[in-house]
């Protein structure tokens, strides 16, 4: 919430303030790398303020924006998201537009008395185990193809939307296509790279989609095209997710190299 992640903030006058959104991957963001990274280039004390949140899609981004902005006033903004929009859309029965826990919402409103057991199952290593392998074969080519395509239409919308609003507000703002392993080519990364293959198709349709559209001035990059090209190794735990803070430094020093180029004169 606003008050968890903003308050005992100490702020100075000449405080750059970096707002960051995005999802789980963002959300576990070392501020320190970013802090450290952007205050040695602009000579000033940085202070980041995560409002990523795990799970979240581009919509709910800008809701956090829409929140947490005016609050904290920020010099930057930097997004950092892309996976969950596809990922979540090619889940059969999920709405697009919609969050993935939507039906579990639903559920429990209509059925509270149930909503313990849910509690449970969605926190089970078992169940969700299972649900996994059972989700690998349902992935049919076309239904992807096809959902893919209007997911991507909803990010874009949504991109648009918070480009906007950051234009509406003078504040510059640098969106980054997140790493996700189906890019990368390294064998540290096979591990997961092979376990989550059955993400792979979707994702890379959908990635390379939103990277080859007309960004119409928007400060983008694609972070896999940099894994891709010069095969780095960021250690992927899983498909989004890393096992070190390598990662976070690719991506510290990618912010920073898109805000110079768009932003910097």
């Amino acid at each position: 919430s606003e008050s968890k992640v903003f308050n005992n903030q100490i702020i100075t006058e000449n405080t750059f303030k970096i707002l960051l959104l995005g999802a789980s991957t963002a959300e576990a963001f070392n501020s320190d790398i970013l802090e450290s990274d952007f205050s040695r280039f602009i000579n000033r004390p940085v202070k980041v303020f995560n409002a990523a949140s795990g799970g979240f899609n581009i919509r709910q981004e800008a809701i956090a924006l829409s929140l947490v902005a005016e609050s904290v006033k920020p010099d930057l903004i930097l997004v950092l998201d892309g996976a969950n929009d596809i990922i979540h859309a090619t889940r059969p029965g999920t709405i697009l537009g919609t969050t993935y826990v939507d039906r579990t919402y639903q559920l429990m409103l209509q059925k509270p008395w149930f909503s313990p057991f849910v509690y449970l199952l969605q926190n089970s290593q078992l169940f969700n185990g299972v649900l996994s392998k059972t989700k690998r074969n349902t992935y049919d080519s076309a239904m992807i193809d096809s959902r893919v395509a209007d997911a991507t239409v909803v990010y874009l919308q949504t991109r648009d939307f918070i480009n906007l609003y950051a234009k509406g507000a003078n504040i510059p703002i640098v969106f980054i296509l997140q790493p996700f392993v189906g890019f990368s080519r390294t064998d540290n990364d096979a591990a997961a790279r092979n376990l989550y293959k059955y993400r792979e198709n979707g994702v890379l349709k959908g990635f390379k989609l939103i990277s080859n559209m007309d960004t119409n001035g928007l400060c983008f990059l694609d972070s896999n095209r940099e894994i891709e090209n010069k095969k780095l190794n960021l250690h992927f735990s899983d498909d989004v997710h890393f096992k070190d803070l390598i990662g976070y430094h690719f991506l510290s020093t990618f912010f920073l190299t898109a805000y110079k180029n768009c932003f910097i004169k």
